[in-house]
C-alpha cells in the first residue's frame, strides 16, 4: 500500500481533477450510499495503511456498528472477536484486555459458564484467538458513566 488518498489530498493537479469530476458529474442524480458495517480487515488495513510502526503501550480504539439485531453480551463477544483479530494481525504478542461486562470478562477467564447457547460460538472464538498470543489478560472495568447524564442530573 502505498497511501493513495494522501497523495490525492496533497497533490493539487489531482485534487484539482477530483474537483472538476465532481462538479461534471454534479449534473447527474448521483447518490453514493456507505455500507452500513465495516468489515474488519478494511479497517486493518486503514490502520496499516497510515501507520509506519506500531510502538509499545499504544492505546486503539475502534467503534463497530451491529445492523443485525443483537444482545449487549453477543455485542460484546463480537467487539472483542474483532479486536483481538486486529491486535493479531498486527503482530502483537502481549494484550490487556478491559471489558465493562463482567459476565462475558469472567466467561473467558474460565470463572463464569455459559448459560446462553448463543454466545457459546463467540466464546469459543474468543477463546481460539486468545490462544495466539504469548500473553493476554482480561480485566473487567467498570462502565464509565455518560457525562452527559451526569450533567443533567
Amino acid at each position: 500500500m502505498d497511501q493513495p488518498m494522501k497523495r490525492v489530498i496533497t497533490s493539487p493537479q489531482l485534487s484539482g481533477r477530483l474537483t472538476t469530476w465532481a462538479i461534471e458529474m454534479s449534473k447527474f442524480d448521483i447518490s453514493y450510499v456507505p455500507h452500513t458495517r465495516i468489515n474488519a480487515q478494511a479497517l486493518v488495513n486503514f490502520v496499516i495503511e497510515f501507520t509506519t510502526k506500531t510502538p509499545a503501550n499504544v492505546i486503539m480504539e475502534y467503534a463497530l456498528r451491529f445492523t443485525f439485531p443483537t444482545t449487549n453480551n453477543q455485542a460484546g463477544y463480537q467487539t472483542m472477536v474483532t479486536g483481538l483479530a486486529i491486535v493479531k494481525y498486527f503482530g502483537i504478542r502481549h494484550i490487556w484486555v478491559k471489558g465493562d461486562s463482567k459476565l462475558i470478562i469472567d466467561q473467558v477467564k474460565g470463572v463464569r459458564r455459559i448459560k446462553n447457547e448463543p454466545l457459546v460460538k463467540y466464546h469459543a472464538r474468543a477463546i481460539q484467538l486468545a490462544r495466539g498470543f504469548e500473553q493476554i489478560l482480561f480485566e473487567h472495568i467498570r462502565h464509565a458513566p455518560n457525562e452527559e447524564a451526569d450533567h443533567l442530573s
